[in-house]
C-alpha cells in the first residue's frame, strides 16, 4: 500500500469515527431528552401492594364478580362460595377496606361501589389483554 493510499484510508476511519461520535452523541442526547421527560409519579409501595393483595384471592375476585352482577346478602355469598362465616368476613373486609364492597345498613346487602366497579372493569381488562387463553 502507498502513503498516499494509507493517508486516504486513514483520512476516511477518521471520518468515519467521527460521523460515529456524532451518532452517539445524538443517540446519548436522545435518551436524556426521553428520559427527562417522563412525569415523577410518586406511589406509595407498601398501600400498592396491600391494594394488589386485595386480588390475590380468587374468592375475593368472585365476590366482586357476584356483586358485579347483583347486590348479595351474607348468605347468599356463603352458598355460593362455600365459604364459613369467619372466612367470609374476612374477605368482605378485605373489600371493604378499600371501599370496593359497602354495605347497606338498614337491609344489610353488599353492594359494589363505583370504585368497585371501576376496579372489577380494571380487572377484567388486564385478564382480557394479559391472561385469557395463556396456561401459566
Amino acid at each position: 500500500m502507498s502513503g498516499e493510499s494509507t493517508v486516504s484510508l486513514i483520512r476516511e476511519l477518521l471520518s468515519e469515527i467521527e460521523k460515529l461520535k456524532r451518532e452517539i452523541a445524538e443517540l446519548k442526547r436522545q435518551r436524556k431528552v426521553e428520559y427527562e421527560e417522563r412525569p415523577r409519579i410518586d406511589i406509595n409501595p407498601e398501600l400498592l401492594a396491600e391494594f394488589f393483595s386485595v386480588f390475590s384471592s380468587p374468592e375475593r375476585i368472585m365476590i366482586l364478580k357476584l356483586l358485579w352482577e347483583r347486590d348479595r346478602y351474607f348468605s347468599e355469598f356463603e352458598s355460593v362460595l362455600g365459604l364459613g362465616p369467619s372466612s367470609l368476613r374476612h374477605h368482605l373486609s378485605k373489600l371493604q377496606r378499600f371501599g370496593l364492597v359497602l354495605q347497606e345498613r338498614a337491609r344489610g346487602k353488599y353492594v359494589i361501589s363505583e370504585r368497585g366497579r371501576d376496579v372489577y372493569l380494571f380487572i377484567v381488562d388486564v385478564y382480557n389483554r394479559f391472561l385469557r387463553g395463556e396456561k401459566l
